[in-house]
């Protein structure tokens, strides 16, 4: 038998283990506080972007998504 045989299962059921290791070290709460910033980031980016001049964003700020062109 070979040494991969032993390892864990990466199929597409386990793929929550990941889910659940960031659960288990941020918590509830500690993945609010992530996501209220990288949203308060995308709002940050798109001020900066619409005062250049040249700049525009092109599409509503939803979620932590900027879409812009220059």
């Amino acid at each position: 038998r070979s040494l991969m045989d032993y390892g864990v299962a990466l199929g597409r059921r386990f793929r929550s283990l990941k889910l659940w290791f960031v659960l288990r070290y941020f918590g509830r709460q500690g993945i609010m506080a992530r996501l209220r910033h990288h949203l308060e980031l995308a709002q940050e980016l798109a001020r900066r972007v619409e005062g250049e001049p040249g700049w525009e964003v092109v599409a509503p700020v939803e979620l932590a998504l900027v879409t812009f062109r220059f």
